[in-house]
């Protein structure tokens, strides 16, 4: 897919599929991950007053990473979702007895 229709599908997604929502809330535990370098649309704006207004949203800044901080700096990000993962192990047995 060219750059152009990629941005023609996303535009069309954005505007049929998402929509905001200020009295959503998380009902299990989530954990955002934002490159402190990021500079993509509106991805950090958004993210920072989310996790404020959001007790199960969880937010990191991922130090030396841009948007794909997974790959910028895999070493955090797999040390925060492991952390994440043991924090939250007895909710995820939980969810799966149900």
């Amino acid at each position: 897919m060219d750059k152009q229709t990629f941005v023609e599908v996303m535009l069309n997604m954005a505007g049929s599929c998402l929509h905001e929502d200020t009295a959503y809330r998380f009902r299990q535990p989530v954990l955002l991950l934002c490159g402190v370098d990021d500079k993509l649309g509106n991805i950090r704006k958004a993210a920072e007053p989310w996790a404020k207004e959001d007790r199960n949203c969880y937010l990191h800044m991922i130090e030396h990473a841009n948007h794909n901080s997974n790959q910028d700096n895999p070493t955090q990000v797999n040390r925060l979702i492991a952390g994440f993962l043991d924090l939250n192990q007895t909710f995820f047995r939980e969810q799966e007895e149900l």
